[in-house]
């Protein structure tokens, strides 16, 4: 392949790799924002007596078999919820159809709710989508019918005099009077009073690409464990994937409040990453004990984003497969 084709290709990888990431990183700020927007009482200055913020938490469906695992899981109160999707680059009509399908599953009584019984009176349902294709979603489901409150909510990150995320519900009603009133205007969340759970959160239950996670070991937790044991930044590091797992999990991913909060990320991201790393020769793997990884000497500097876009794109070209996901491969066509 020529020299000026292959570069092409890498940027593009490059590319489509930042664009996903800064996707994730988007929907996780989204999901914070739109649980200070419907549950943050001004008047008081803390959240709503009885409420709970769970995202991504397993409810099970009443009278059918299996569960369902929304982005957004919002508890008003022992009688009222919400319940919804973040949809950041929904555009398309085929976009819109999956986002259909999933709003219809939630459609329905669901078990799991932080209450005695496990239930509440009813929920509403609410989809979030950016601001730039509000009217492309409403066009869509204008048309479409749900038995419960159904809601559309346009989000933007947008600067003022501080930089805030926009909470604008635009189409249908919410049940909740407090919410319905709250959000009869656009309501602009600051992004400087939730930097502290926004910095810590990395992860929800999709998984994200897996530059992204490599970034998050090599920005974040390699550097901790080398401090905390005590070692030179430009020694080699050994660690091991449940460690590394159990540590994402405490740290940067939502609070598992109880059974039905999902364990974030999942071991099997967490190795796709350590075996990238493997792939790129910035990391060995014991022959014996495959939970072990030894991490080479390394500096933190440019956009290490980009770097293992890039080596992990060459590795591939090389014929180093061993953690492509079949999802993935179509970014790898030459």
């Amino acid at each position: 392949m020529a020299t000026d084709e292959l570069r092409a290709k890498i940027v593009k990888y490059q590319q489509e790799v930042k664009e996903k990431a800064d996707s994730y990183e988007r929907t996780i700020l989204t999901i914070i924002c739109f649980d200070s927007a419907v549950r943050w009482d001004a008047a008081v200055k803390d959240y709503f007596v009885g409420s709970h913020f769970l995202p991504c938490r397993r409810l099970s469906k009443v009278g059918a078999n299996g569960n369902v695992t929304p982005d957004v899981v919002v508890q008003l109160s022992e009688h009222n919820g919400i319940v919804g999707e973040v949809k950041i680059t929904a555009s398309t009509e085929r976009d819109f159809d999956r986002a259909f399908e999933q709003m219809q599953n939630y459609d329905q009584e669901l078990k799991g709710w932080r209450t005695e019984d496990e239930a509440v009176g009813m929920h509403d349902l609410a989809l979030l989508v950016d601001d730039l294709e509000r009217t492309a979603a409403k066009n869509y489901f204008g048309s479409k019918s749900f038995e419960r409150n159904f809601t559309l909510i346009a989000c933007a990150v947008q600067r003022r005099a501080k930089e805030v995320c926009k909470i604008e519900k635009y189409y249908g009603a919410f049940s909740d009077e407090r919410v319905e009133q709250k959000l009869a205007e656009p309501v602009p969340v600051p992004l400087e009073e939730l930097i502290g759970q926004i910095s810590a959160v990395k992860f929800y239950d999709t998984p994200p690409p897996t530059e992204y996670t490599m970034n998050i070991l090599w920005m974040n937790v390699f550097n901790e464990l080398k401090e905390r044991n005590g070692e030179r930044k430009d020694k080699s590091l050994t660690v091991e994937c449940k460690e590394i797992t159990r540590m994402l999990c405490e740290k940067f991913s939502f609070e598992q409040q109880d059974e039905r909060q999902p364990k974030i990320p999942k071991e099997a991201w967490v190795r796709e990453a350590l075996d990238a790393l493997v792939s790129i020769q910035y990391a060995q793997k014991d022959p014996v004990d495959g939970n072990k990884y030894y991490i080479q000497s390394y500096q933190k500097k440019g956009d290490m984003l980009a770097v293992f876009s890039k080596k992990r794109f060459e590795a591939l070209l090389r014929g180093e497969r061993r953690s492509i996901s079949g999802k993935q491969e179509h970014l790898f066509e030459v």
